[in-house]
């Protein structure tokens, strides 16, 4: 939810509805909090959809394997690429 208010269009939606809930709004305040919600509800489906598909193709890729230079053997070897470190000599 934190990260839905950075969005400058969700806070003028929230601004919206809470001027909606006082006496100087005519009219029916239900709509536009319903509105807001499902607005808020919505990007948040989104981005937790964004966030596993991340999340998934990130240790999908990590899993991958790399020819890495071992330094003991003097030989390459296959190793996953999470067990690579900045500065390793990889074979491409």
């Amino acid at each position: 939810l934190y990260y839905q208010f950075h969005r400058l269009a969700n806070v003028y939606f929230v601004v919206v509805a809470i001027i909606a809930c006082t006496p100087l709004w005519d009219g029916k305040w239900e709509s536009k909090i319903i509105t807001v919600l499902s607005i808020l509800l919505a990007q948040a489906l989104k981005d937790a959809y964004e966030d596993l598909k991340r999340a998934r193709d990130d240790r999908e890729e990590n899993t991958r394997r790399a020819v890495h230079y071992n330094h003991d053997e003097h030989a390459f070897l296959e190793l996953p690429w999470k067990s690579c470190n900045v500065g390793d000599l990889l074979l491409v």
